[in-house]
């Protein structure tokens, strides 16, 4: 799972410029890496060692939310609750129904798996990039599922 180091904090010197090397770089980053805006970014200085425990903390903290699930029944309301309130149009422009979905569990895996969701959806064309976001934005607000990616497998009913 990415999340990522910004090395060379002890080149940032006196502190009052700390501040402004934040904003500039993080900003940066932000906005070139604005798909990955799940990741954490930890500041350090592997030189003095200054924040690398800030590091470790963030690793620790995404373990711990791998280990993360949202019950079924409650994954169901949330997705039909976001549904509601902001009903969906494909490219069809026919409105996207989900059936019915579960969180897949990889327990059994050795390796930290990203959440992963399966949607039993009307048609998987109409759920568009934009509603993905949509409600990935719903489950983060429930669970966080910090420093991890929500995926979504779709299947039809037929």
């Amino acid at each position: 799972m990415p999340s990522w180091a910004v090395n060379k904090l002890d080149l940032v010197k006196p502190s009052t410029r700390v501040r402004d090397f934040f904003d500039a770089i993080l900003g940066q980053i932000r906005a070139n890496l604005f798909f990955l805006d799940y990741a954490p970014i930890d500041v350090l200085s592997a030189h003095t060692g200054e924040n690398l425990d800030r590091l470790f903390q963030s690793i620790e903290r995404i373990e711990k939310h791998a280990q993360r699930t949202l019950g079924t029944g409650q994954l169901n309301r949330l997705l039909q609750q976001a549904l509601e309130a902001h009903p969906t149009f494909g490219p069809r422009q026919s409105s996207t129904q989900i059936m019915y979905a579960t969180q897949i569990d990889f327990k059994e895996a050795d390796s930290i798996r990203p959440p992963t969701f399966l949607l039993f959806v009307n048609d998987p064309q109409t759920l568009t990039d934009d509603y993905r976001r949509y409600l990935e934005g719903k489950i983060r607000e429930q669970l966080g599922y910090y420093g991890l990616p929500i995926l979504f497998r779709l299947r039809s009913r037929h």
